[in-house]
């Protein structure tokens, strides 16, 4: 069984068969595409590459915070300088390095020239810049890569002119402030000392020197000792007198006494202790803003005797000189690449085309997309023209169209195995539509069966278009209509020889009105059966199937079906629709017979034309 039509499949021999197929579109399309590389090659001037070395220092600098040498991580620092060497303010300073005035056109087509023809690499492991101006003016390339590095320092110089500047300015205003804020907190603790000298007396004013030299402590500690002693006094005293005894009255007077004189001590080194405290955060703001300031003025000095806090730099290692050898590809490489891409375009070409003509070309569009066997291919007959149908037994039989009659007998072979076989005796032609060789095929298919002695009837049944009776240079009546009309006709006067052995052929007759309900008639089932009495195989010319249901009627008659599809004829989705119009009425399709085709075209043909053209030669 066949199976479903499809157009999904593609295989390695359609492709081969599509580019043999459009061999003479490739080579043109190769011809063309590879002759405008090969002018484009010579008529575009080559373009040169000037290259200047730079060598990069890291940046270093000193911390304002910690003092300490820090550095920026290279990686991040070497892809910042590429970036600012390939900035706008650099190329702007390279443009006018160049001779170009700002605010010009020129200006602007100068930097656009160079920041599209520029190009900054790192050499790998160094702290090496390598800058490459591509130019089809090898001077211009060079004094653009010179410009470009020298622009580069100049912009770096300013930047930290700038840099040093602004940090001066800052330092400056520091300095005064922090200059202010001393004097300030000098001025502060000057006067604070002097308040507490005028106003406190001695115990209070030895408390803002050190503590360890205070006598206060040593006279509080003493009246403690003596507190306790005369406690343990009035103690041993009580043991012996009552309260009112002068000597215990005594006792308790002066421990209260001192109790007094104690408590008023450690209030007075109490506020002693806080203008002590008030003292040295005093002297403590004082020193600080003396520190601060001194470190500030000492990076001022720094900056005033280096010039700058780090110390980045860029060394010119090397300028650029002017190339003498081109930079780009060479003969070599644009004769590959013209090769290459005329034999890409070739090939798209031969798709597009394929893609834009949709007919049926070749052997392998029957296989992708009609999906019934394809039993048969012949070429075209160019010695048989319309007018001249008679012509073709004399050409059967020359020796010029040897290679169509060798491919008749590979389509009876064929035949033999696929329908014979299988008891068929009836076989109906049929095709898409008008001018695919289906007559010429009818003909010659019946003569070659009658080559082996089988007993053949050719029956014309386009009553539309019959053609049968010119081949045989016949008249077109009595026919096949008259039959199917008259059923006391005797077929034997109407049935006509062909003047070769065992070869009989029925014309059309005439066109009646009704002929597909005569198609369909018991007479016509009928006069089926009395040829196969007669005969031993019947070939029936019907009309296409795309005009009227005259074939997919006698398909119901018939034991099998050739299909002919004329190659680069009818769009597939026509061929596809007619196959389906028989498919739908369960039609039995014996294969596909491709005709028209082009000398050396198609499989089947190639093969038996080269095994022929061996042979002669």
């Amino acid at each position: 069984m066949p199976q479903p039509l499809s157009d999904t499949k593609s295989d390695l021999k359609y492709y081969i068969d599509l580019l043999l197929q459009r061999r003479i579109l490739i080579g043109v399309v190769f011809a063309v595409t590879f002759f405008m590389v090969m002018i484009d090659y010579v008529v575009t001037p080559p373009v040169f590459t000037a290259r200047a070395k730079l060598l990069i220092e890291p940046e270093h600098y000193t911390s304002l915070n910690t003092g300490n040498p820090e550095q920026e991580p290279q990686t991040f620092y070497f892809q910042t300088q590429v970036e600012l060497i390939k900035s706008e303010p650099v190329f702007a300073l390279a443009a006018s390095s160049l001779g170009v005035q700002r605010g010009t056109p020129a200006f602007d087509a100068m930097t656009a020239r160079l920041k599209k023809n520029i190009s900054v690499e790192r050499v790998p492991d160094s702290r090496i810049l390598t800058i490459s101006i591509k130019s089809r003016n090898p001077q211009f390339a060079a004094r653009a890569a010179n410009a470009v590095i020298d622009s580069y320092i100049k912009f770096l110089n300013e930047e930290k002119k700038r840099r040093i500047s602004n940090i001066t300015l800052w330092l400056q205003g520091e300095l005064t402030s922090l200059k202010n804020k001393v004097e300030t907190s000098e001025m502060a603790l000057i006067q604070y000392v002097e308040k507490q000298e005028a106003s406190d007396n001695s115990d209070t004013v030895m408390f803002l020197g050190d503590p360890s030299d205070n006598a206060g402590t040593k006279a509080l500690s003493e009246l403690e000792t003596k507190y306790i002693t005369l406690q343990i006094d009035l103690t041993n005293v009580l043991q012996k007198y009552k309260d009112q005894y002068p000597l215990v009255v005594q006792l308790k007077n002066d421990i209260k006494a001192i109790k007094i004189r104690i408590n008023m001590m450690k209030q007075a080194m109490l506020e002693a202790n806080k203008k002590r405290i008030k003292y040295l955060m005093l002297s403590r703001d004082a020193d600080l803003s003396k520190d601060l300031y001194s470190m500030l003025t000492k990076e001022l000095k720094e900056v005033n005797i280096f010039g700058e806090i780090g110390s980045p730099s860029a060394t010119i290692l090397e300028h650029a000189g002017i190339p003498q050898q081109r930079s780009d590809r060479g003969f070599i490489f644009w004769l590959l690449f013209g090769l290459f891409m005329s034999l890409i375009t070739g090939i798209a070409s031969a798709f597009v085309a394929d893609q834009i003509d949709n007919s049926i070309k070749g052997e392998s569009d029957i296989e992708r997309y009609v999906k019934y066997p394809i039993i048969g291919a012949l070429p075209y007959l160019d010695d048989l023209k319309d007018k001249e149908q008679h012509r073709l037994f004399g050409i059967l039989n020359s020796a010029s169209s040897q290679i169509y009659v060798e491919m008749l007998r590979l389509l009876r072979t064929n035949l033999k195995y696929s329908f014979l076989a299988k008891n068929g005796r009836v076989m109906l032609v049929t095709s898409t539509g008008e001018n695919e060789g289906k007559t010429t095929l009818s003909i010659s298919l019946a003569y070659i069966l009658s080559l082996t002695g089988a007993k053949v009837l050719l029956v014309d049944a386009d009553v539309k278009k019959p053609n049968v009776h010119k081949f045989f240079k016949s008249d077109l009546t009595p026919g096949y209509t008259e039959l199917l009309v008259d059923e006391k006709i005797d077929s034997g006067t109407v049935i006509k020889d062909s003047g070769f052995n065992n070869l009989s052929y029925l014309t059309a007759g005439r066109q009646p009105p009704d002929f597909a309900e005569l198609l369909d008639s018991p007479r016509s089932k009928a006069l089926f059966e009395l040829f196969k009495e007669k005969f031993d195989y019947i070939i029936v010319d019907s009309a296409p199937v795309g005009i009227i249901s005259d074939a997919a009627i006698l398909s119901s008659l018939v034991d099998g079906t050739l299909f002919v599809v004329r190659a680069n004829g009818y769009a597939r989705e026509q061929v596809l629709r007619g196959i389906k119009s028989l498919s739908a009425i369960n039609a039995k399709i014996t294969g596909v017979v491709l005709t028209h085709l082009e000398k050396g075209k198609g499989y089947y043909y190639r093969d038996y034309y080269n095994k022929y053209y061996y042979r002669q030669s």
